[in-house]
């Protein structure tokens, strides 16, 4: 995923004169949020899966689990990245 998010980034800064201008803070917050929004899209979906189902008693937490594991993995493969931002923003 930091791989993917990474060849966005240079791809926009070699073709786009607006991205080329971008400093170095600005790209490694990008891919930090990136990796929130995936998480939190997964989560959502994931919810309005359950509301769609059809009516079942018993509880399926197996698929439950996974869902909010892969959303605790976003949030986890984003923080360096915020975190590693915000101390070049300082510095």
């Amino acid at each position: 995923m930091n791989l993917i998010t990474g060849v966005i980034a240079v791809i926009l800064r070699m073709n786009f004169n607006y991205f080329a201008r971008v400093n170095l803070v600005d790209f490694i917050s990008f891919i930090g949020i990136s990796f929130w929004i995936v998480g939190g899209a997964g989560l959502l979906g994931n919810t309005r899966y359950k509301s769609s189902r059809k009516v079942d008693f018993t509880p399926d937490f197996e698929y439950e689990n996974k869902g909010y594991y892969f959303t605790f993995v976003m949030f986890i493969c984003g923080i360096p990245s915020i975190v590693t931002g915000i101390i070049l923003f300082i510095i």
